[in-house]
């Protein structure tokens, strides 16, 4: 059986409250492919889901009005490997490619 990853990453504003999204992409990923993507992200941690086809889910999005020190980049958080089907229409590979093609490009 093929194994697909959950992804989840966050958006935290300037008051440290937090909106998780989680995601499954078809495919599997390794720990090879997490650390390309750990390493195309600013310092190693943030990116803009937007850029690599993914939902901006932050405070915004769900009604509430912007604050002007408020972030514009989300977080990585996790993945792990599942047998759910995928939720979104972008397979691991995809992902991967994508963050790199951003590196240095997040702001």
């Amino acid at each position: 059986m093929s194994k697909n990853t959950e992804f989840w990453y966050m958006y935290r504003d300037a008051a440290n409250y937090k909106v998780h999204t989680k995601v499954v992409l078809a495919g599997e990923m390794t720990k090879e492919k997490w650390d390309l993507i750990v390493s195309s992200c600013e310092d190693n941690s943030f990116f803009s889901p937007q850029k690599v086809g993914l939902e901006a889910r932050d405070f915004v999005s769900l009604g509430y009005r912007p604050y002007n020190d408020d972030p514009e980049l989300f977080e990585l958080v996790d993945y792990s490997l599942t047998d759910k089907n995928p939720t979104v229409n972008i397979t691991v590979e995809e992902l991967v490619k994508q963050f790199q093609l951003n590196k240095d490009r997040w702001c």
